[in-house]
């Protein structure tokens, strides 16, 4: 896996670096770091330039001081075009023996796309090493932990979903809760220092899923149901800092077994879906009801056909009528089918609200049955939900 020379200049041990040329190229992916102060460097062009020359690999990004060529511009003007020659990605210099870039390898790194970007004297190599390759190791981790999840989700072995979990992270523990995270403004930023934010929380790892943040709390003691709400509350704090109410959060039933990682997972899935679709912040896998069944259903088609069963009667009266039936049949389960609410929230007295509530049952075929009445009307509102919302 790869990033790019502009993804570099984000760590934090690059703060301050200035591109001194080749602004062009900061798309270049850099595969891995290696530090050029060899007295000997740089090789002979005609000497690396030969087809069994192992020294170099496309995407290496080079540290240096120049050292080795401070008393050589030609010498440095030729290591920009070898380095060029075989796909390195660019070279960062360390602000000892240079402090400007020779006008004429300035012009050959902006002729070539090649970046040469110079940090400050006191700057670590290791530092800069360490985050180029953690960041790169990141981006491997990201594909790794997905496929470990997506493994846990397929297999049906409990001791393999056992050893898949401890493959994912080798500290999780038997008693389980996992979250899961959605949101429009995960960008890179954002993600990183929410995602450091979290691991530093004890006993919890994160995993990026695709588009959403899996985290995983575990513990050697059985949660409690107000242990549970305080850890709810916690990650709620720390996501709100940085997304404020732009986000969707599922959480998972607890289990305490590490054998059920999987369906953690799972439950932690749909239930951010749910969150989602009703618009709320927060949903917690065992108050989701019968969504968890909704969303289980492959074939939209037959959602839709029961969705207008319902509603399609009062789209048709209200388009005759200048009615709001519909409108008022969906606020109405939505407050639970309290008509003093329901009327609040459209500005409407109650006897409008019973009226109306009553016109649906005679449209609906339900005058005398209640429990069936508010049956329908329940799916046919979730249904809505999901279709609109996804």
């Amino acid at each position: 896996m790869t990033i790019s020379v502009a993804d570099i200049l984000k760590l934090p041990s690059f703060y301050g670096a200035q591109i001194l040329a080749g602004s062009g190229g900061l798309d270049r992916q850099v595969a891995k770091v290696t530090v050029m102060e060899c007295p000997e460097f740089p090789l002979d062009p005609e000497v690396a330039g030969l087809k069994d020359n192992l020294l170099f690999r496309g995407g290496d990004f080079f540290i240096t001081s120049l050292y080795a060529l401070k008393d050589s511009p030609q010498m440095f003007y030729d290591t920009v075009k070898l380095y060029d020659s075989y796909n390195s990605s660019g070279m960062c210099i360390i602000r000892r023996y240079y402090e400007s870039l020779p006008e004429d390898i300035a012009n050959l790194a902006n002729e070539l796309n090649f970046p040469i970007i110079m940090v400050n004297r006191n700057t670590a190599y290791a530092d800069m090493i360490h985050d180029i390759t953690r960041a790169i190791l990141s981006i491997d981790y990201y594909h790794i932990a997905i496929s470990i999840i997506n493994d846990i989700r397929s297999e049906e072995n409990r001791e393999n979903i056992v050893s898949l979990a401890y493959t994912l992270n080798n500290k999780i523990k038997n008693n389980l809760i996992v979250f899961c995270l959605k949101t429009e403004g995960l960008n890179d930023d954002k993600l990183k220092y929410l995602s450091t934010n979290i691991n530093s929380i004890e006993d919890s790892f994160n995993v990026q899923y695709y588009n959403k943040l899996m985290i995983f709390i575990s513990s050697d003691v059985k949660f409690t149901d107000d242990a549970i709400e305080k850890h709810i509350s916690k990650y709620v704090y720390i996501i709100e800092k940085y997304f404020a109410n732009n986000y969707s959060l599922g959480v998972s039933n607890y289990y305490d077994n590490l054998k059920y990682v999987k369906e953690c997972i799972e439950e932690a899935l749909i239930s951010c879906k749910v969150s989602s679709v009703v618009r709320g912040n927060i949903m917690q896998y065992k108050d989701i009801g019968t969504y968890k069944i909704l969303l289980d259903i492959n074939n939209r088609a037959t959602l839709e056909k029961f969705y207008d069963e319902i509603m399609k009667p009062l789209e048709e009266y209200d388009e005759i009528k200048s009615g709001r039936l519909k409108e008022t049949l969906l606020n109405y389960v939505k407050n639970d089918g309290d008509i003093n609410r329901t009327a609040e929230d459209l500005f409407q007295h109650q006897n409008t609200i019973r009226y109306r509530v009553n016109r649906v049952k005679q449209l609906l075929g339900f005058e005398e049955e209640n429990i069936r009445f508010f049956e329908n009307i329940s799916l046919a509102y979730k249904i809505h939900n999901i279709i609109n919302n996804e």
